[in-house]
């Protein structure tokens, strides 16, 4: 009858579903496992970078360019995965850091045509730090600024007005 074909093919999609869960269950349990070794893998990886281009560099051995640049390339890549996953502000800055340094490595030209990126930046932290420090120095004087206008209660005391000659 049609409802016993109905009910084969949902209890066939059903089977297909707890095979599909399951195979992303220990897919999960893998990349868990992978990732505790990922940063072994990366600092070997870098390592290894970091020797041939020593290697090159003081003329040991002769390695084709376009090795060395693969293997920047793919330390770069490993340490933006390793960003993604860290979720640190702090991790960031460097990874970016490092790429903005292998970018410029690589392709000057292209480099310096982005210039305009660099002074945008600078601009803006310049326009963020400013206000932000003169408020994180008003707010360490305010709190003392808020005893009294009584005179006896000032004299002899240089430390607040010390506090405001910072400003």
């Amino acid at each position: 009858m049609w409802y016993e074909e109905k009910f084969r093919l949902l209890r066939e999609l059903w089977l297909i579903k707890q095979t599909l869960r399951t195979v992303c269950q220990y897919i999960l349990i893998l990349m868990q496992k992978a990732w505790k070794l990922f940063p072994f893998v990366l600092l070997s990886f870098i390592s290894i970078t970091l020797v041939l281009l020593v290697l090159k560099a003081n003329g040991i051995l002769q390695i084709y360019s376009g090795i060395l640049l693969t293997f920047r390339i793919l330390s770069v890549i490993l340490l933006i995965i390793y960003a993604l996953r860290k979720r640190s502000l702090t991790t960031w800055i460097l990874v970016c850091m490092i790429a903005g340094a292998e970018f410029g490595y690589d392709v000057p030209e292209v480099a310096k045509k982005l210039q305009v990126f660099s002074d945008i930046f600078l601009r803006m932290i310049k326009t963020i730090i400013a206000p932000l420090s003169f408020f994180q120095l008003w707010s360490w004087v305010l709190p003392d600024m808020q005893i009294s206008n009584r005179s006896e209660e000032w004299d002899g005391n240089h430390f607040y007005t010390s506090k405001l000659y910072l400003l």
